[in-house]
């Protein structure tokens, strides 16, 4: 592989990155707005990008194994220009995977809020459901209580 092809796989994989940068903070907004359906699709529309990123990853690092005969690069400033693109797609890439972490976290802190209100819903339910019986066996005894039951307070 010539220098001008690893540097097209890099330029590539460096785009990637900040697409997939970019539909991250889309999630992160998505995720503290709670809209999730928002979210799913923002995270289908990644799909693509993370399949082709994986597979430049995979030709990249073929190419820093391979035992080849010393790379051709069209001059000096070049070859230190894929090196510097290089390190700048692996810092991206670094700080992508901490805002994926971070939304992980978000999601799991939502999810546990969402069980707790659910869990305080179902308590209330419960609850009324109690009081409902309760106050369905006053009424009840109430209604079926004999005469002599009944305090007559009239005046006489």
């Amino acid at each position: 592989m010539t220098g001008d092809e690893l540097s097209a796989l890099v330029d590539e994989r460096l785009r990637l990155v900040e697409q997939l940068m970019e539909l991250t903070q889309r999630q992160v907004a998505a995720i503290a707005a709670g809209h999730m359906s928002e979210l799913m699709t923002i995270l289908a529309a990644k799909q693509s990008p993370l399949t082709r990123l994986s597979q430049l990853s995979k030709q990249l690092s073929a190419q820093v194994g391979a035992q080849v005969p010393p790379r051709t690069w069209a001059s000096q400033a070049d070859r230190q220009r894929c090196r510097e693109t290089h390190r700048r797609c692996e810092q991206k890439l670094l700080d992508l995977i901490a805002q994926e972490k971070a939304c992980e976290q978000d999601l799991s802190a939502g999810k546990a809020l969402i069980q707790q209100e659910l869990d305080r819903t179902h308590d209330t339910g419960r609850a009324l459901r109690s009081y409902a019986s309760v106050s369905a066996g006053f009424q009840s005894h109430a209604a079926t209580a004999s005469a002599g039951d009944r305090l007559d307070l009239s005046s006489q």
